[in-house]
């Protein structure tokens, strides 16, 4: 009987482990399902048996013998062999402790017994376990379709919280919209700060409280209750305070949230600041009975309710003042007419292009000002394209200008404050070359206003006056600001879903990515397809794999995809050079790199990467083996985000456990050709006869098996005094 399985059933198993996860099985159930083959696969193989880690030991999972396996402890021998992570043989018995862990996770433990011992079980049953290893280990990294589903339920609640929020009338209204990602809080309050002059924080009042059972509008004085100290304190937090503050805990509240704002009876609660035209105006309290866990998907929805409640505090506000004021009335309900009609629109707007049009329609009828145009910012911040304009003058798609460069540089990049020009030929603002620009287009004034999402600018908005002796009035300013606002959100709104389409299909393409990988043990092709499959998954213009060769302990260049074509330098390939360069950081601190911008780093010379500016570097390591280092880059700075990071990491881990998996199963197949070749060059030794035959045999067949083009063997005579 052989003594190593045959290769057709280790292709039965490979393609077993390797069937679509859909839906996605649990550990037991992978493990019941392929350990009970295992004898069939190798019938040298006794008995088999999976355990799994537990809080005690190991839990038995499934056995082809019929015994009950009881627990394993700590202390028995192959529990042993899961706590060091090594394979443990019991010679005496044929018993053999294989675990399934890889560097990072412990997946289990499987006993197989032997019907007898032979030295070729060790290579087949490592094998064996390092592919039943690599299954558990994309078991537990593939997403399952319901955490796309939550991604998308996400965007829905999102979408829907933003309808409610854009139609409540009064802050009581929109207090009860917050009971969509709050639907089991105690208490949801409203307060205003309350300024003396344009600066001095004076007080903070609590304004309206919703409750389960009641609804208040109510006057409380913070600084009346809470006393001086307790004030000083808000006045020391307002002026950096941007971020939701979240008490998971009121008994243990963290070191930056005032004790006076916590709520008595809370259990935890949420501190939400809302700002109006760069200066903290309103605050909301969520509360809760008790203590919780704020997942990563509430600390987003807090953020999406901060931003929007600018905007609806803002418009009802401007509602407020529109009633207010009877001389400006109709023009300030024709204003929040537009308001409301653009929310509508930027509800229904499908993409980014739609939104501007919108958007630059809007703000040139509304504000009745002749001209329209949007600019939007690379990611270096540098170069602006023009994506709107209205009235249509034919430059959509058309970069920025040089001469008006200098126009568009006034705007400060780190404050979102519009600025007012009201008379282009006296200010002082401007430089000779823009006055001749705006003088040439017959331009009287202008505003421009700066686009931020999430606290970067990315584009800029510019609003053109041609009428002799009509300014830009601080109403019109607000009411773009205003508009502005609600844009700001749509197309917030607009990349959060696209973003999480684009992850979503990242997912996918990376899950595709790992199938066809764990598919195959030719290295070549495992190379050609990380080549081909990349770019197609995150922006990648060039990219390298260099693998390490461990006998001249150097790297070399095993793939390399650029300008398009892949190229494949299995074996010596080209030296890679350490020196100085991304890929010896790499190489030397076994961790990511990631290089937003190569001319911003000090370290790198320009002209070590030629044309590319964002790189994003990887060491590939498998089960503690370092493998080499797989390098991506493009010649757009800031390309990265911190999605395409995470995927990317994904698929060198996998890749690296690939090329692991290649290279030991052509390790095994090397040594088991070997050993099949000595021994049947020492049967036909055995079967001659006389020396000469035994010498023309070792002659012939170590000639063939070394691809020696001649042999020869010298016999001599020991000489005798």
């Amino acid at each position: 009987m052989s003594m190593v399985p045959a290769p057709g059933k280790i292709l039965e198993l490979i393609t077993l482990l390797d069937a679509d996860f859909q839906p996605r099985p649990s550990f037991d159930s992978l493990l019941e399902q392929v350990v009970p083959q295992l004898p069939g696969l190798w019938p040298e193989i006794a008995l088999a048996r999976a355990y799994r880690p537990e809080a005690n030991g190991l839990r038995l999972v499934i056995a082809t013998d019929e015994k009950v396996g009881k627990t394993l402890e700590s202390a028995d021998l192959f529990a042993q062999a899961l706590a060091e992570r090594r394979a443990i043989h019991n010679a005496r018995h044929a018993l053999w402790g294989l675990p399934l862990a890889d560097d990072n996770t412990i997946y289990g433990l499987m006993i197989i017994q032997m019907k007898e011992d032979s030295p070729e079980a060790e290579g087949w049953l490592k094998l064996i376990a390092a592919l039943l290893t690599r299954t558990l280990a994309r078991l537990a990294t593939t997403p399952s379709i319901s955490e796309i589903d939550d991604s998308l339920k996400e965007t829905r609640q999102l979408y829907d919280l933003n309808q409610q929020m854009l139609a409540a009338q009064d802050p009581i209204e929109l207090l009860r919209a917050l009971r969509v990602i709050a639907p089991s809080a105690s208490s949801i309050s409203h307060a205003t700060f309350e300024y003396t002059g344009s600066d001095h924080l004076s007080d903070v009042v609590v304004r309206h409280v919703l409750k389960q059972e009641m609804e208040q509008v109510v006057e409380q004085s913070f600084s009346r209750s809470a006393g001086p100290e307790a004030m000083e304190a808000i006045r020391q937090l307002a002026p950096g305070w941007d971020e939701p503050l979240v008490v998971e805990d009121c008994q243990q509240p963290p070191l930056d949230v005032p004790a006076d704002f916590i709520e008595a009876d809370a259990g935890s609660m949420v501190l939400i600041p809302v700002h109006r035209q760069g200066q903290l105006t309103d605050l909301i309290r969520i509360s809760y009975d008790q203590p919780r866990h704020f997942s990563e998907q509430s600390h987003r929805l807090f953020n999406a309710v901060r931003d929007q409640m600018s905007i609806v505090f803002q418009v009802q506000q401007s509602l407020y003042e529109a009633q207010s004021g009877s001389m400006a009335l109709s023009k300030q309900v024709s204003a929040l007419q537009t308001l409301n009609d653009l929310s509508t629109v930027i509800s229904m707007a499908r993409d980014e292009a739609q939104l501007f049009g919108q958007f630059s329609q809007a703000l040139v009828t509304t504000l009745s000002v002749d001209y329209c145009q949007i600019h939007m910012l690379d990611n270096a911040q540098q170069i602006g394209t023009i994506v709107s304009e209205y009235p249509s003058r034919g430059k959509i798609g058309s970069q920025t200008p040089p001469e008006e460069v200098a126009i568009t540089a006034l705007i400060d990049p780190r404050s979102p404050a519009p600025i007012v020009i009201n008379n282009v030929h006296t200010d002082w603002r401007l430089d000779d070359m823009a006055r001749d620009v705006l003088e040439n287009r017959q331009i009287e004034a202008f505003m421009l206003m700066p686009l931020f999402i999430r606290g970067q600018i990315i584009g800029v908005i510019r609003l053109d006056i041609q009428r002799p002796g009509r300014d830009f009035t601080n109403e019109m300013t607000e009411i773009a600001q205003t508009i502005l606002a609600q844009v700001v959100v749509g197309l917030q709104n607009i990349r959060l879903l696209s973003e999480s389409r684009l992850r979503s299909e990242q997912l996918q393409r990376v899950n595709l990515f790992g199938q066809t990988l764990q598919a195959t043990l030719d290295r070549e092709f495992i190379l050609e397809t990380a080549l081909t499959e990349s770019h197609r998954i995150i922006p990648v213009e060039r990219m390298m794999i260099a693998l390490h060769d461990p006998t001249a302990d150097l790297l070399r260049t095993a793939a390399l995809y650029a300008n398009g074509e892949n190229y494949l330098t299995p074996e010596n390939g080209a030296v890679v050079e350490l020196e100085g360069s991304p890929v010896g950081r790499v190489w030397q601190n076994q961790r990511l790199l990631h290089i937003p911008d190569i001319l911003s780093e000090e370290l790198i010379p320009a002209n070590d990467v030629r044309e590319l500016r964002a790189l994003l570097l990887m060491p590939l390591m498998a089960r503690n083996h370092l493998l080499g280092v797989i390098s991506v880059g493009h010649s757009q700075p800031n390309v990265y985000s911190e999605t395409d990071i995470i995927v990317f990491q994904q698929m060198v881990g996998l890749l690296a456990l690939a090329i692991e998996n290649a290279r030991a199963f052509a390790e095994s197949q090397r040594q088991a050709h070997n050993e099949a070749l000595v021994n049947d060059i020492s049967t036909r030794l055995q079967q001659q006869v006389d020396l000469d035959g035994m010498l023309q045999i070792a002659v012939n067949d170590l000639g063939r098996a070394l691809g020696a083009r001649r042999g020869r063997i010298r016999l001599g005579t020991r000489e005798t005094e």
